[in-house]
């Protein structure tokens, strides 16, 4: 990932400094009571009875709750039709076998679930990593790719609208199978693109943080580099100067000068 260096200057001390524009994790996922000082113990206090879901809630697990038990009940109409030529054993198949739409709606059930902190993340992405993600992202500011960004990571667990449209599509489906109004292949199709959106939500989400995490380690000793470069210790200013690369040097120190001129904002 090319990443420029004046990007990184949102540190001080190679501490990364959040935007006050940014959006906090807490502003992005649902919870299910705002955090107000005066609340924060008893809040607390019930999160330490009674686990994370005192407080946070699965942005789309009454959907995907919904949405499995639509499949379970149109498996059980489609296996009535199944006759001695296997006619709809695919379409079964694609409800309820490996690969399935009932085994894509758990995936996004889960990743969702681990994103809002409710369950150990599976796939080692959770609520802590999301934090972490959140706070490195912060200093590329404008400079991080879509593909990295905190929508993307996020996008499982706010995917309630595409995942409602996809239970009344799914009934539509078999209603008209049921009613011969459409075949085991188009519903097949049908049900293979909604399978396609969900594995592709999940698998953008589970590359963006893995892709940060790999180059959280550079980033943190690239932003301690950069905000050294203004260090009041010539030492430690002139060797940062030596090692970065001359054009990058001088980008970064006319970006450090414009934060300290009061006409530039």
């Amino acid at each position: 990932m090319a990443l420029s260096m004046g990007s990184l200057l949102g540190v001080i001390g190679g501490v990364p400094i959040v935007p006050a524009s940014a959006k906090t994790i807490v502003e992005r996922l649902r919870v299910s009571k705002s955090m107000m000082p005066g609340d924060m113990g008893q809040i607390m206090s019930q999160v330490l009875k009674n686990g994370p879901g005192a407080l946070l809630q699965n942005p789309i697990g009454v959907i995907t709750g919904q949405l499995q038990g639509a499949i379970g009940a149109a498996a059980g109409q489609i296996q009535g039709m199944i006759g001695e030529a296997g006619q709809f054993t695919r379409l079964l198949s694609t409800l309820t076998g490996a690969g399935g739409i009932q085994a894509a709606v758990s995936r996004i059930a889960g990743a969702a679930s681990a994103l809002s902190g409710l369950s150990a993340p599976g796939n080692g992405y959770g609520l802590n990593e999301v934090v972490g993600h959140a706070s490195i992202v912060s200093m590329l500011g404008p400079a991080v790719p879509p593909e990295l960004s905190m929508d993307t990571v996020l996008a499982p667990a706010g995917m309630g609208q595409e995942l409602e449209a996809m239970l009344a599509a799914l009934q539509a489906i078999i209603q008209d199978v049921v009613a011969g109004r459409l075949s085991e292949d188009d519903a097949v199709a049908a049900l293979e693109a909604m399978i396609a959106l969900i594995d592709e939500t999940v698998d953008a989400s589970m590359h963006a943080v893995a892709t940060v995490q790999e180059q959280a380690v550079f980033l943190a000793a690239a932003a301690a580099a950069v905000a050294s470069l203004g260090s009041s210790d010539p030492a430690v200013a002139a060797h940062m100067r030596a090692i970065i690369q001359p054009a990058q040097a001088d980008a970064i120190a006319q970006l450090l000068s414009d934060q300290l001129d009061p006409t530039k904002g």
